[in-house]
């Protein structure tokens, strides 16, 4: 009958209850507060990773591009070394005039792989800080649930643990139950 008699005398002073159930609902409020700001967090990373992912699509446009404005520079160079050989006399189908040619098609092949490869290299390098965000989105919606969950927990056990402390009520000592 003792035990129970300290759970009721425990309950029944309401300036102890009171205070005890306010240090709960702060325990509560501050779980849930930090899983919000978790939640903010999340949020934020999920903004950064689709970010990424527009600016790995933009560095492929830009490859594109600047192939395009590549080949278009390309072309005309060409054109022009042609022209410049026929007006010297000289016939550009053959002998050093053709290598010439040849080399200036090979850079410009070059060219254009490396602009490929730098906007895929880019693109690579965005898609992967990308997925770093969703990691990082994913362990702050963990932390959100785990830290709204503790505080629901430890509120709980604050409620448990003064219902089953000795009752101030029978002169019991300190710490002992």
């Amino acid at each position: 009958m003792g035990f129970m008699k300290d759970v009721a005398d425990n309950f029944s002073n309401p300036y102890a209850t009171g205070g005890m159930l306010m240090d709960v609902s702060k325990t509560v409020q501050q779980g849930m507060l930090q899983g919000a700001s978790y939640g903010t967090q999340a949020s934020a990373y999920s903004t950064n990773a689709s970010l990424a992912r527009l600016q790995a699509q933009d560095a492929v446009e830009r490859g594109k591009r600047q192939v395009a404005t590549y080949a278009r520079a390309f072309d005309q160079g060409y054109g022009e070394k042609y022209a410049s050989a026929v007006g010297a006399g000289v016939d550009p189908t053959v002998g050093s005039a053709l290598a010439g040619l040849e080399d200036y098609q090979h850079g410009g092949a070059l060219d254009v792989v490396s602009l490929r490869n730098n906007a895929s290299k880019e693109a690579f390098g965005l898609n992967q800080e990308a997925d770093q965000y969703d990691l990082e989105a994913e362990q702050a919606k963990i932390k959100q649930r785990l830290a709204a969950g503790s505080g629901l927990l430890t509120g709980g056990m604050k409620f448990i643990n003064f219902g089953l402390r000795p009752s101030d009520n029978n002169n019991a000592v300190p710490g002992k139950y």
